[in-house]
């Protein structure tokens, strides 16, 4: 809760508090003069500075109520104003506390402090790859466009401006409460958290190049759902490039205020492995189409002369939420990419290809991990099945089959140089920045019960220290697995349960 939403609050319950108990008198009466003049500029400083938000929306119409209710105390000689006022004042309490949990469990929350020793710059590039023709776009023709946030080490003498967590303010939230079927009031407060990086800082350049890693999110999200995590890589000596997939993330604003929605067929996507597999090679371009232009920006080719001879563009990583991660591994065949990083991710596009044989880490939440051994488990003489493994007989045959090759394909991997871990207490979008939305999506599943800090900490280590391994020659970090207990090497496991798979 920010500073002035809590005197408000706390103003407008002691005026609650003075119209219901003790008797009329000169203390009480000067008391209540400082309660209103608390209330009426808390309410202003709080608008004014703060900005509203629709979770203290029912606070706004207590403070009118109680305002006019003290007004109403104050003749000594109505009674029934006085019972009018204490009727109010009891009829506000619900009000209050409605606003104090709302804006305690839907919060403008802060991040933390940066882990690595660098400031942060950001910067949102728009690029077109002239070489793709855009196979969601409405008009045929039209080439593939990205946007891509760079984040990097800014110089310390990086201040000014810092990006908004969300940038395009009101655009891009109105896009996505249009996707997620919301009125855009109720995300309208998103526009008041900062992020931590400075827009369009200096790059620091006391090294000779930074790694560069591509950071991807999952399908139907947005890589504003990643912005804690960029900004703790790139704080510990990265540039981080991180591409929302056009078409297949809430919205994408473009510099010319054009907005591109959602559109991948979500039936078809459900139901369809050669078109998952379409969209997941479409988003494994636009990985290498990233490296590409960073590659010509660090070079010194185009408008952008901030990244020249900033990036080490022989020491790339690729890493991605769910269907982010997907794409990350599929892309990860270009030589150029040395290791990566599927968080809680699938495959898409691996069958009739080998296995990757370079450092490849399956990070993951233990439902996960569960649902693979009830796969490598599954008798089929037995009788038993897998919930939500196909709708008919023939689709659940045919995703079961699937599966196993899948395992199949992340044996092999773990065979040659792949990493697996298990994160106990996180589930889906722990590997997102949506724990800081609101400490109730554990209730929906959706996040596990480790806390946001604690959940953003363990996910950003574990990445940190895999790239620091495989891309900086740095030693692992000898208690990690210590540090948190959460975690669990299982890659021997994996590799016991899935010999049957040879």
């Amino acid at each position: 809760m920010r500073l002035w939403e809590g005197v408000l609050l706390a103003s407008n319950l002691a005026l609650v508090i003075l119209l219901l108990i003790g008797r009329p008198s000169n203390t009480k009466r000067r008391t209540m003069w400082i309660a209103a003049g608390l209330s009426v500029g808390a309410l202003a400083v709080h608008l004014t500075m703060e900005g509203y938000r629709f979770q203290l929306f029912a606070s706004y119409l207590a403070a009118v109520l109680l305002l006019a209710a003290w007004g109403a105390s104050r003749n000594r000689d109505s009674k029934g104003r006085r019972v009018f006022a204490k009727t109010v004042a009891i009829c506000s309490l619900p009000l209050l506390l409605l606003s104090g949990a709302a804006a305690q469990l839907i919060p403008v929350f802060q991040l933390p402090g940066l882990p690595g020793p660098y400031a942060v710059g950001t910067e949102i590039v728009h690029a077109v790859d002239a070489s793709r023709e855009d196979l969601l776009a409405s008009q045929p023709g039209t080439k593939r466009e990205l946007i891509i946030q760079v984040w990097y080490p800014a110089d310390d003498s990086a201040k000014g401006k810092r990006m908004p967590f969300i940038p395009d303010g009101r655009q891009q939230l109105a896009a996505f409460a249009d996707r997620m079927n919301l009125p855009q009031v109720t995300l309208d407060y998103l526009r008041y958290v900062k992020s931590r990086s400075y827009e369009g800082a200096a790059v620091r350049r006391e090294v000779a190049g930074y790694p560069l890693l591509i950071l991807n999110h999952g399908y139907g999200t947005t890589r504003l759902l990643h912005v804690e995590q960029a900004e703790s890589l790139a704080s510990r000596g990265y540039v981080v490039a991180s591409i929302d997939h056009t078409y297949g993330n809430m919205a994408t604003v473009f510099p010319d205020d054009r907005v591109a929605e959602y559109r991948i067929d979500t039936d078809r996507f459900d139901e369809s492995a050669a078109y998952r597999d379409q969209i997941g090679k479409e988003w494994a371009n636009d990985i290498l189409f990233t490296l590409a232009y960073m590659e010509q920006l660090s070079a010194g080719e185009g408008p952008n002369r901030n990244f020249a001879g900033v990036i080490d563009t022989t020491r790339v990583g690729v890493l991605g939420h769910s269907f982010g991660g997907a794409a990350s591994y599929l892309a990860s065949a270009d030589d150029r990419i040395k290791a990566g990083i599927d968080m809680d991710g699938t495959l898409v596009g691996f069958e009739g290809g080998e296995a990757l044989n370079k450092p490849f880490m399956w990070l993951s939440t233990l439902s996960t991990f569960e649902m693979y051994k009830k796969v490598l488990r599954l008798d089929e003489s037995s009788g038993a099945k897998l919930d939500g493994f196909g709708s008919t007989p023939e689709k659940y045959e045919a995703m079961v089959k699937l599966a196993k090759a899948e395992l199949k394909h992340i044996r092999e991997l773990m065979e040659r140089k792949g990493e697996m871990l298990v994160a106990e207490g996180a589930e889906h979008y722990n590997f997102t920045d949506a724990p800081r939305l609101s400490p109730l999506l554990p209730k929906t599943g959706m996040t596990g019960g480790m806390k946001a800090d604690r959940s953003a900490r363990l996910i950003n280590d574990v990445v940190a220290d895999f790239f620091d391994r495989h891309l900086k020659g740095e030693p692992a970090e000898a208690k990690l697995l210590q540090t948190y207990p959460e975690l669990e090497d299982v890659k021997s496991q994996f590799l016991s349960e899935s010999r049957g798979l040879e």
